[in-house]
């Protein structure tokens, strides 16, 4: 099949994407987008499909918002009759093409893939160029809780710190070591022994429950949970840990510096 020929559209024609997958358009974006138009002209048209006697983009949203700034009356356009599956294809792999992506929009974009369009994650790789640990990795960071998909798309944490923060099975400590994270900018080689000492600290009190002991005496033997300091390095316990996970007594020296 040739491909549709440029025609040029009334902006007035237009309608917006039904499920714009960028999250946030920057302003400041699209009038440098639109200065760019204006000294070079529109170097590559949008795409729309019919739509109730109008034209719905399918990509380019961004392009006709820019001429919407410039007060142009038309924009250079391809228009080619899809489906819904088709759209969210083509509206995925154009939005992966941005350098500027984050990686919430990013997730998002292979969840609308694999939820929308029925892919399958074979067909995401191939229609993405994405690699196999690529896509299952941004689809395992979509479905965290919102804290730490927001905690990553404001740039609060990397992934690779949430992925590992998030196998702490303690909703409460869980949150507790993001907001720390958060606040002190931790890498993974970091979180990776926060999670460390808990397992080992879990694994400890399984060993404890062996043998002929009540619950109410287990209970009270069972050894509280340790982290490293990062100060002096030794264990301190999680209940008395500060933000910075710090001993009682590096936390007074730090006061008093």
């Amino acid at each position: 099949m040739s491909n549709p020929k440029i025609v040029v559209v009334p902006l007035k024609n237009i309608d917006p994407p039904s499920d714009a997958q960028r999250l946030s358009i920057d302003p400041s974006k699209i009038i440098e987008l639109a200065e760019s138009i204006r000294e070079k002209g529109l170097l590559e048209p949008i795409l729309l499909r019919p739509m109730n006697g109008r034209h719905e983009i399918v990509f380019g949203h961004r392009r006709f918002l820019a001429h919407q700034h410039l007060g142009l009356d038309g924009i250079q356009a391809m228009i080619k009759e899809l489906d819904d599956t088709q759209v969210v294809i083509y509206r995925a792999v154009e939005n992966l093409q941005r350098e500027n992506l984050s990686p919430l929009e990013e997730a998002r974009t292979y969840n609308i893939m694999r939820e929308v369009g029925g892919m399958t994650i074979e067909e995401i790789c191939k229609a993405t160029g994405r690699s196999d640990f690529t896509i299952k990795r941004y689809l395992r960071f979509w479905r965290m809780p919102d804290e730490f998909k927001k905690a990553v798309d404001r740039g609060g944490i990397c992934l690779g710190v949430a992925e590992s923060l998030i196998g702490v099975d303690d909703p409460f400590l869980r949150g507790e070591w993001l907001r720390m994270a958060v606040e002190n900018g931790i890498t993974k080689a970091v979180a990776d022994i926060w999670v460390s000492d808990y397992q080992k600290s879990k694994a400890g009190k399984r060993s404890e429950g062996v043998g002929d002991v009540s619950e109410g005496d287990l209970s009270s033997e069972l050894k509280p949970v340790y982290v490293t300091c990062q100060c002096c390095h030794d264990p301190v316990e999680i209940r008395l840990a500060k933000q910075l996970i710090v001993c009682q007594e590096c936390s007074k020296k730090v006061r008093h510096q």
